[in-house]
């Protein structure tokens, strides 16, 4: 029973890094209408999440998703035009799914559940206009069987001189699916001349194909190594994102030609490692006082000086271990824009600039909030709606830039919308109203417009899910506060 809840993690995992994916190609299908590359991607992403919600029986995740496939393959095969309302509808059955599998309490309420019919309904309703139906789907040329296949494989001592480089067979072997490999790719680097293999690999391949599929990758070989292929009666575990299919990173590409290999540690474990290198440093600390003394032997000194310098090169790597890229964040706010924009009827592009910069871990899952807040903000009081902006010659596409940065040893991150700005007077009025001011008070430009950080301010008059409650802004300030931030705004 553990080893299937283990199975079931890793399940989860890997689909949350598909969802992540997909998300990305769907905001950028939103600006590339039509785009088949872009389509293909999401169908591939789809239909892999649906072989292994099959393997792992999640049923309604396997139906649910099968629907939305055979969707995607219709609009592939060009016999319907995916739309904005499709890829709207696309996002939110990705949502679901990613409730479902992981067995989320709020996935079996009455909303989602009836949210589900009416998400089915409607891709049945767009399939219907193709001329297609839901019940179509379910030949066996639609719904190829997905398997894993453990493979054995051990080449000739010398193939190098008279076979194909093994790193050509697993590039092909890659196109197939989803690959992982054992013994480490990184064997083959191919950084010198190797003459002679003496490895035996074995290699998990999560895909449709069939049996002589794989044969005919080995086919020019297979008399001459040693190969075995058998399906998996159960299912294995996935293949880390490392390992996953990229051509780039098979076994036998050299290292200027690959990318950059991770391995996911545990947040805990990191933090424990943190605090067990903190020790070593404290006991560092009391070697140095002990050596300070003059009888202490030459030899001694110089051991605790070479352990200094180990402790502080572990203390320096473990620190960079905890370093995050500000865009990992990216995604989950393109997303929440697009989504608030779409039920506004705004038009707005999100963008980021120096999404390579590094912020601690904790640092960067504690700005999540207060941006969030600032970007809800920004759509919703910043970006006019499209007559308005075109009434004031703007173009009908509104933009909000996020810039993050290093300047003098400090994280800077700016938020910028080419929105209507912020009245200072419209800002005052409602804080009178409020009763946050009397209105007598004497106020420049800037105090008045830093009234929006009290709470209980807001210039909303209806109240939404989105904005109207009074809370925002000064949420995002007692955050910035509790991480020893400042806060500034400005507006033209």
């Amino acid at each position: 029973m553990a080893d299937v809840d283990k199975l079931k993690e890793s399940f989860r995992q890997e689909s949350a890094e598909l969802l992540d994916e997909v998300e990305h190609v769907l905001l950028d299908l939103e600006n590339k209408s039509g785009d088949q590359g872009l389509i293909k991607q999401v169908y591939r992403t789809v239909h892999t999440l649906k072989g292994s919600a099959t393997m792992f029986d999640f049923a309604e995740v396997e139906n649910f998703l099968h629907l939305i496939e055979h969707f995607l393959d219709a609009a592939l095969k060009q016999e319907l035009s995916i739309e904005q309302k499709d890829i709207s509808r696309i996002f939110k059955s990705l949502d679901q799914a990613s409730l479902l599998i992981n067995e989320s309490e709020q996935a079996y309420n009455n909303e989602n559940t009836s949210y589900r019919v009416e998400l089915t309904n409607y891709f049945q309703d767009r399939l219907k206009q193709s001329g297609k139906s839901g019940d179509d789907i379910d030949s066996e040329a639609d719904m190829p069987e997905v398997n894993q296949w453990q493979i054995h494989v051990t080449f000739p001592n010398n193939i190098y001189e008279e076979g194909p480089d093994p790193a050509e067979l697993f590039a092909d072997l890659d196109e197939l699916g989803r690959t992982q490999y054992e013994p480490d790719p990184d064997s083959f680097t191919g950084s010198e001349k190797q003459t002679n293999s003496y490895l035996t690999w074995k290699i998990t391949l999560t895909s449709a194909c069939k049996e002589q599929d794989i044969r005919d990758v080995f086919l020019f070989v297979e008399d001459d190594c040693e190969l075995s292929i058998t399906k998996a009666e159960e299912p294995a575990e996935k293949p880390d994102k490392a390992h996953q299919k990229k051509s780039s990173q098979s076994p036998g590409n050299s290292s200027s030609d690959r990318e950059t290999d991770y391995i996911k540690v545990n947040s805990a474990t990191l933090d424990e490692l943190l605090n067990l290198v903190g020790e070593l440093v404290i006991n560092q600390s009391r070697l140095n006082n002990l050596t300070s003394d003059e009888e202490v032997s030459y030899q001694l000194q110089s051991t605790v000086e070479d352990n200094e310098r180990l402790v502080d090169s572990l203390q320096s790597d473990i620190m960079q271990m905890r370093m995050l890229q500000v865009d990992t964040l990216s995604l989950r706010f393109q997303r929440m824009v697009r989504d608030i924009a779409e039920s506004m009827g705004k038009q707005v592009t999100y963008r980021m600039e120096g999404g390579e910069t590094e912020l601690d871990k904790s640092m960067l899952e504690n700005l999540v909030d207060p941006v969030m807040h600032l970007l809800r903000n920004a759509v919703d009081h910043g970006i006019e709606a499209p007559e308005d902006r075109t009434s004031a010659g703007k173009p009908t596409n509104g933009t909000i830039l996020i810039s993050a940065y290093q300047e003098g040893g400090e994280f800077v991150l700016k938020l910028h919308d080419d929105g209507k700005g912020i009245d200072p007077e419209k800002v005052f009025e409602s804080a009178v109203k409020k009763k946050l001011v009397t209105g007598k008070e004497n106020l420049s430009r800037e105090q008045k417009m830093e009234l929006i950080f009290n709470s209980g301010f807001s210039t909303s008059d209806q109240v939404t899910h989105i904005s109207g409650r009074g809370m925002g802004m000064d949420v995002v300030k007692k955050a910035i506060d509790g991480m020893n931030g400042d806060l500034s705004i400005s507006s033209e």
